[in-house]
């Protein structure tokens, strides 16, 4: 009898282990500090996350997603309440495309990592009129992205109702991005 029970639990202990090495648990944390957990199969390798009015989350922050090691699409939708991604610096380096739709997202020094980066869309983010002006003065620096193709960046500014657009396709050089991004169209909505 105790031989089963052992064996028993020898065989549930290992069915456990092997599951367990084929998903990773990530970490959504909301705003009032309660925690989710989300499981997702190891070799995940399109990972889409959103706020939605059927979710009853208020994200702010998600842990765990360096443990996602063949992700190569990176999309997150609606998500307000994160103003800090500094968590997207352990994402894997082999992530090739990553979209921030409605995310208040403004820091590139946390994606700079993502050197196979083929493309990169951000629409939906407030910035205040210095980040704006700061990122206007200085550029943004994508040279650490030698693979891009495609960047496009649609963000309000300040109180201003108008939408700045700043958008370049298929992009060759990234000094001509620079220099493309450094011109600012104003369009009226």
């Amino acid at each position: 009898m105790k031989k089963n029970i052992f064996l028993f639990i020898l065989i549930t202990f290992t069915c456990f282990l092997i599951s367990s090495t084929n998903t990773v648990t990530l970490i959504n944390v909301n705003l009032d500090g309660s925690e989710n957990l989300l499981t997702y199969p190891a070799d995940t390798k399109e990972f889409i996350f959103y706020n939605a009015d059927s979710k009853p989350y208020k994200t702010t922050k998600l842990k765990g997603l360096e443990k996602l090691k063949e992700l190569e699409v990176l999309r997150f939708y609606m998500l307000p309440f994160v103003e800090d991604y500094s968590f997207l610096k352990d994402v894997s380096i082999t992530c090739k495309e990553l979209t921030l739709e409605g995310c208040q997202f403004y820091g590139f020094e946390n994606i700079s990592h993502l050197t196979n980066l083929e493309e990169i869309f951000i629409s939906g983010s407030h910035w205040t009129k210095e980040q704006y002006n700061a990122l206007v003065k200085t550029g943004i620096d994508l040279s650490c992205f030698p693979k891009l193709k495609s960047f496009s960046i649609e963000v309000s500014v300040g109180d201003d109702p108008r939408a700045c657009y700043c958008s370049a396709i298929e992009i060759k050089h990234t000094k001509k991005m620079k220099r493309e991004f450094g011109k600012v169209t104003f369009y009226d909505e």
